[in-house]
């Protein structure tokens, strides 16, 4: 019954993709309403502009820190590697397979030139 109850509790991709797309709206609604409060704060008080752009920053900044931290931009380049290794992959079976440069490059759907540097 626990292995029941875990499987209702996974994500299927579309649904995966839903709420990454729901979180990223709410991310954005909270770092462009807080631009407004800021504003409002800064007009109260004395603040320079330098001020309240350290202000804007840090409120982006720390509301996109669990994202950044989670994800990290050097995995992010990673996987985008591993895909592009594996189109690489993909060409190369193809030209072995008898396969011109063009079809390849229709087939897969990147440039000639990379079809062309990848034999």
């Amino acid at each position: 019954m626990a292995a029941a109850g875990r499987s209702g509790l996974s994500l299927t991709p579309s649904r995966a993709r839903t709420a990454l797309a729901i979180g990223a709206a709410v991310l954005a609604m909270l770092i462009y309403a807080s631009q407004f409060v800021l504003s409002r704060w800064s007009m109260q008080r004395t603040l320079s502009l330098w001020d309240l752009a350290a202000l804007r920053f840090t409120v982006a900044g720390l509301l996109s820190l669990p994202i950044v931290v989670r994800h990290p931009p050097s995995d992010a380049l990673g996987r985008l590697s591993g895909v592009k290794t594996f189109i690489r992959e993909q060409a190369r079976e193809l030209r072995a397979s008898g396969r011109s440069v063009r079809e390849i490059e229709e087939a897969l759907g990147v440039a000639r030139s990379s079809v062309s540097r990848w034999r």
